[in-house]
């Protein structure tokens, strides 16, 4: 298994997952404790419901999005560490190895494809 391979696809989506994070809110995705997604602008007229509950639903959406981007940040991040440790390719549930057309696929996979259902 070419690991240099693996690890160019995982810092190449490293470098995505930071921009969209930055895109969405997230200010320092390296620090996401310290950061938030940012809060809609509230500065509307409360008598137009509609446009409050616009910027409520954009911003609801963009926690969502947030979290999901911040999770495929956390797997890169710690398929990332698996390529130093020696451990990449590994299944976590079955210890077998995975095949490389699932690491293309999604090179931050955690296990095989019979361990992900």
């Amino acid at each position: 298994m070419n690991m240099k391979e693996f690890e160019s696809l995982l810092l190449a989506e490293k470098t995505e997952l930071e921009r969209s994070l930055k895109a969405t809110g997230m200010s320092d995705p390296a620090h996401q404790e310290e950061t938030d997604t940012v809060r809609p602008n509230m500065n509307l007229d409360p008598a137009d419901k509609m446009d409050v509950a616009d910027e409520l639903e954009e911003y609801e959406t963009d926690v969502t999005i947030n979290a999901t981007l911040d999770s495929q940040y956390e797997n890169v991040l710690a398929a990332l560490e698996r390529i130093k440790e020696g451990t990449y390719g590994t299944c976590e549930v079955g210890g077998e190895m995975m095949n490389e057309e699932r690491l293309r696929a999604n090179p931050a996979a955690r296990t095989c494809v019979e361990h992900s259902q």
